[in-house]
C-alpha cells in the first residue's frame, strides 16, 4: 500500500486518508475516489489529495474480513458476504456452538484492526443465528454507555458503532467527524457527545434516534473529556 500525497488529476481509485468536507457535503476517509468526485474536488479549490493507493497483493477491508472468516468456517457454519468490512459467520443448522477460544484470542492479537467476537462456548442457536462477526475496521478508540447501549469511537473509520449491550450485537454505525475520539454520554443518558479530533468539533448524538443532532466549532485537536485518574 502506498501512501502519499497525489495531484487530483491521478487519483482515480485512492482510498482517502482524512476525510474532506465540501460546499455540499463530506467526502469520508476511506472513500475511494472516482473521477465523478473529481469536479466537487475541484470546485472546493483542492489539486492535492492524501491517501492510499493498494498495490498488487494488498486487500481492502471486505476482501480481508472474508479471508479471515473462511479460515472461521467449518461443520455447521458458513460465512456471508463482507460489507463494510465486516463478515458474519452464521449456522447453517440448529445445535451448539463450540468455540476454540484460543484460536479466537491469537487472531485478535495479530492486529487491533482485526477483531473476531463469537457467541459464548454451547450457546443454543437455530438456523442462520450469526454465531461470530469478523470485523477488520481502523482502531476503535473509547466507549460510552446510554440507553442500554455501547458507543464506540472508530478513529479511522469516523464512525461510531453502536453496540446492542442484551445481544452484544452491532446494531448501527453512524457517521462523525475525522479521527473521534473522546466520547461521553450526559447524566440523564439521552446524549452521546464525541470529539472529533482532526475536524476540531464536538458532535451530539441522540441516543435515541442514533443520529447526529447537532455539532459545535472547538479548538485545534480535540481529543478527549470526562473524568480521568491521577
Amino acid at each position: 500500500m502506498i501512501f502519499g500525497e497525489f495531484p487530483l488529476a491521478e487519483c482515480e481509485g485512492l482510498l482517502l486518508a482524512h476525510s474532506l468536507r465540501l460546499a455540499d457535503g463530506i467526502f469520508k476517509k476511506g472513500r475511494r475516489l472516482a473521477s465523478a468526485d473529481f469536479p466537487a474536488l475541484a470546485a472546493a479549490g483542492i489539486t492535492q489529495v492524501h491517501g492510499a493507493r493498494l498495490e498488487p497483493g494488498d486487500l481492502d477491508e471486505n476482501a480481508a474480513a472474508a479471508v479471515v472468516a473462511a479460515g472461521l468456517t467449518g461443520p455447521g457454519i458458513a460465512a456471508r458476504a463482507p460489507h463494510a468490512g465486516r463478515c458474519n459467520l452464521y449456522a447453517t443448522q440448529r445445535g451448539l456452538v463450540t468455540v476454540d477460544a484460543g484460536v479466537i484470542d491469537r487472531i485478535n492479537a495479530i492486529d487491533e484492526a482485526v477483531t473476531v467476537a463469537t457467541l459464548p462456548p454451547l450457546s443454543a442457536v437455530r438456523a442462520g443465528a450469526v454465531v461470530a462477526t469478523v470485523k477488520v475496521e481502523r482502531r476503535p478508540y473509547a466507549v460510552a454507555l446510554a440507553g442500554g447501549r455501547a458507543f464506540v469511537t472508530n478513529q479511522y473509520t469516523s464512525t461510531v458503532s453502536v453496540i446492542d449491550l442484551a445481544s452484544m450485537k452491532s446494531i448501527k454505525s453512524i457517521p462523525v467527524g475525522d479521527h473521534p475520539e473522546g466520547i461521553a454520554a450526559d447524566p440523564a443518558g439521552k446524549y452521546v457527545y464525541v470529539a472529533c479530533w482532526f475536524d476540531n468539533v464536538l458532535m451530539r448524538i441522540d441516543s435515541d434516534k442514533l443520529a447526529v443532532e447537532g455539532e459545535a466549532a472547538v479548538g485545534d485537536g480535540p481529543r478527549a473529556f470526562g473524568l480521568f485518574l491521577r
